[in-house]
Parts: structure tokens; sequence; C-alpha cells
């Protein structure tokens, strides 16, 4: 009997501190699934979700502040279930991840209003992929928000310059593989923002940024406009071009006046031969304040394309007197490998420090 009643104290306490517990998280892992488990559909994914559904409602009236779904292991997840867990948890979260299986055609349609503060949600993070994000005037102010992840997401030029302008706490932004903006308008109301970050968007053709305090900016994909303003606050800049365009000498002309301030550069190119341009209209550009340099070079095995690389390295070290590290990856393929590249991590690269 003194067993039974230690195990049932347990037991109350393991319940009461569960359901106070201020982090949900629903992922392969928590769910104690295997990672051969895939694209899961059927009776199978229908007791997935049913599990799902009776931890929400075991915490239905308690406020959760980090709520995580990342059920991309399911072929599809009905829309009413997903509007069901984010109303019971919409009140006092702060942060909120839901990521979607990517095979879902149906492209769950996001319920901004419920996260505004016309609603009073306090929501401060907010990671989303594999959705669709409308944000309505007047229905769609997000005072508290500082962090927005963004994957995969269907949101227009129009939408994201609404959405943003009505984020003024915003101060962490990451566009990925949002397809349907056509220009970023950063505007200058963003005050607080630090951090941009924006890679394979293919109808993108401009960033446009009036914030005023970035202080890194990292960016992934075809060469379009950049425009960040007065941008002094800038010290880390990440850019991966692809493919083929003379990244480096765009780079050494231009940033010096984009970013005076520029104490971190990491560059990848492909292809870097293009028109040959004379070592001595480098000479004129200064990375004053530069002191880390991280150089990409993938490119066809051509002597041409060798020399022009390398003469662009000595022009970015002869321009950054204050320079402590360097580092160079090379690595020379052929032509019909080069769309390939990109493809792999950039520590696979060969790695040269000089």
């Amino acid at each position: 009997m003194q067993d039974a009643a230690r195990t049932a104290c347990v037991s109350r306490e393991l319940s009461h501190s569960w359901r106070y517990y201020p982090e949900l998280e629903f992922s392969a892992k928590t769910l104690a699934l295997c990672e051969q488990h895939t694209s899961i559909q059927g009776q199978m994914a229908t007791d997935i979700l049913k599990r799902i559904d009776d931890a929400m409602q075991n915490r239905a009236g308690v406020w959760v502040k980090r709520l995580k779904f990342e059920l991309l292991f399911l072929r599809k997840v009905p829309s009413r279930c997903v509007n069901n867990w984010l109303d019971a948890a919409a009140p006092g979260i702060e942060e909120l991840t839901l990521k979607l299986p990517r095979d879902d055609k149906t492209k769950y349609k996001f319920p901004c209003e419920l996260f505004s503060d016309e609603n009073g949600c306090s929501v401060q993070s907010l990671c989303l992929s594999i959705c669709a994000f409308h944000p309505v005037q007047g229905s769609c102010s997000f005072g508290n928000l500082k962090r927005v992840n963004f994957s995969w997401v269907r949101i227009t030029t129009e939408e994201s310059l609404l959405f943003f302008s009505n984020s003024l706490a915003l101060e962490h932004l990451e566009l990925w593989f949002c397809h349907e903006i056509a220009c970023l308008r950063i505007p200058c109301k963003l005050q607080l923002l630090n951090f941009l970050q924006v890679g394979r968007c293919s109808m993108l053709q401009a960033i446009e940024s009036d914030a005023p305090n970035p202080s890194t900016f990292h960016y992934e994909g075809p060469l379009i406009q950049f425009s960040c303003g007065d941008a002094v606050q800038l010290k880390d800049i990440n850019i991966s071009i692809y493919p083929w365009f003379n990244l480096f000498y765009y780079a050494h002309k231009e940033l010096p006046t984009i970013a005076p301030n520029l104490e971190t550069l990491f560059l990848m190119s492909a292809d870097e031969i293009g028109d040959f341009y004379p070592l001595i209209i480098f000479q004129h550009e200064k990375f004053l304040h530069l002191k880390y340099l991280e150089l990409a070079i993938v490119g066809p095995r051509t002597e041409i394309g060798f020399h022009f690389q390398y003469y662009c390295l000595v022009a970015f070290l002869n321009s950054s007197p204050v320079l402590e590290t360097f580092i160079l990856h090379v690595r020379h393929i052929s032509l019909h490998k080069m769309a390939c590249v990109f493809f792999h991590p950039f520590n696979h690269f060969p790695c040269h420090f000089l």
C-alpha cells in the first residue's frame, strides 16, 4: 500500500507539472517515431493526429508559451486540425513553429488575425513552413513580434510590406523559398531590425531596405538589385551568387560604399572568369574595417578563369589593411557539373588557409 501511495503521489505531481509546462513540441522524436517513417498516411496518420488532439485538449485552459509542430513526416494534415490546435494555444503563446508536410498541396492558410494584437496575442517568434500567409489591412498588427522565419510560405510583395509595416518590434527576419515576392521592401519603421537573411526566392528581383540599424545581411540566389539605405551599422555580409557572375568584382566595387563599416565578409560564386578586368580598377576601393574575409571559388578548369580569380584575391588583400583572418575555398570542376555545386554544403570545399 505504501508503494502504491508513493506511485500515486508521483503520478499526480508529474501530471500537474506536465500540464503547466510552458513548452509543447510535436515531432517525430517526441512522438516516438522511427526515422524511416516518412509520408505517413492512413490509419497511422489518424492515430498520430488523435494523439496530438488529446495532448492539446489536456492542456485546455492552460497557456502555452512555446509551441512547436514539426509534422514533415505526415503526408497531409487537415486544416481543421491545425486550426483547432492554434485556437487552443493562441491566447498566451510567445513562440510558434509550424512546419507542415511538403507534399501537402492544400497549402494551409495561416490565421493571421488569430495572432494579432487585436486578439490579445503576444507572439514574439513565428516560424512557418509550407503554408500561406495573407495578412489583411486592419487585422494584422504584430506589435510584439521579434523573430520571423518563413520557408516555402506563400506571401506576395504587397502582403509582406503590410506585414512588416505592422511588426515594429521585428529584430530577426529570414525568408527562404518565398517565391511570390518580387520585391522585398523593408520599411524604415523597423528601427530594431538587425538581421536579414534571404535565400532561394525565385521571383525576387530586388531588395530595398530602409531599416536604419541592420548589422547582418545574408543572401543566396541570382544577382538582384540591392539597396540598403544608410547601412553604417552593417558589419556582417554573406552573399552566394549562382551561377556565372563576377561577384568578387561587384563586391569589391560596391560594398565599401554600401557598408563602409563592414567587418565580416563571405562570398561564394561560380565561374568568375567573365570579362578580364585590369587589376588597377580595384585599387581605389578600401575595406577599412574588414577583419574576416572568406571566399569560395567554384569554376571550370580554364587558364583564364584561374588567373582572373586570383587577381581578385590580390585586390581584396591589398584593400583590407586591418584584415586578421582570410579563408579561401577553391574547387575547380567541369562545366557540366557547375549546376550541381550549390547543393553541397560549403564545408565540403577543400580549404587553403593563407
